[in-house]
């Protein structure tokens, strides 16, 4: 009797230590899991920010670009004369680095509006100030005002989607009881 007691709570004992174990095993499972998810929730909000980031920084560069050829009509061997070069490639990169077919949009309209630009600085160069100035109001800046108009649309999409990621991202973690790291 003493040894069917024994036998019987070893078995307990056994059976036991197996459901712990079963347990343990899908708790760790789970968390693997929420990790993931958490990780690919993460990865999304990254790389939504980055592309929020890149149509701003499109923007911002188009911008300053305009500005520094409308500030060489004013003063054609100025600061802004030099450095525009620099920011004219940096924009055309930061359209690029946008990726996707707006990317590839705006970044060939840039390079389409640069015969111009570079008509335009010519023009200057030889004291046409007024035949520059033709250049600048009629193809120069009407391009720079559809690229920052198109920059604004799509940075304007952009934001909407990076705002719905992180919607679902924060309704994942109330749902889940987790926060993404």
């Amino acid at each position: 009797m003493q040894l069917e007691s024994l036998t019987r709570s070893r078995r307990a004992q056994r059976w036991a230590a197996a459901v712990l174990g079963v347990t343990l095993v899908a708790l760790t499972l789970t968390a693997v899991l929420g990790s993931w998810r958490q990780a690919a929730i993460v990865e999304d909000v990254a790389a939504d920010s980055a592309k929020t980031d890149a149509f701003q920084q499109a923007a911002y560069l188009n911008a300053v670009e305009i500005g520094m050829l409308q500030g060489s009509l004013r003063e054609p061997d100025g600061e802004e004369r030099l450095t525009l070069p620099v920011t004219g490639r940096a924009a055309t990169a930061a359209m690029a680095a946008i990726g996707g077919e707006s990317s590839a949009r705006l970044a060939q309209r840039r390079r389409a509006v640069q015969p111009a630009i570079d008509h335009y600085l010519q023009l200057l160069d030889t004291g046409n100030v007024g035949a520059a100035q033709d250049v600048l109001e009629t193809v120069i800046e009407p391009s720079f005002s559809r690229a920052g108009n198109d920059l604004l649309v799509e940075r304007q999409y952009q934001l909407a989607h990076h705002a719905k990621t992180l919607a679902q991202a924060d309704e994942t973690r109330h749902r889940h009881g987790s926060v993404p790291s």
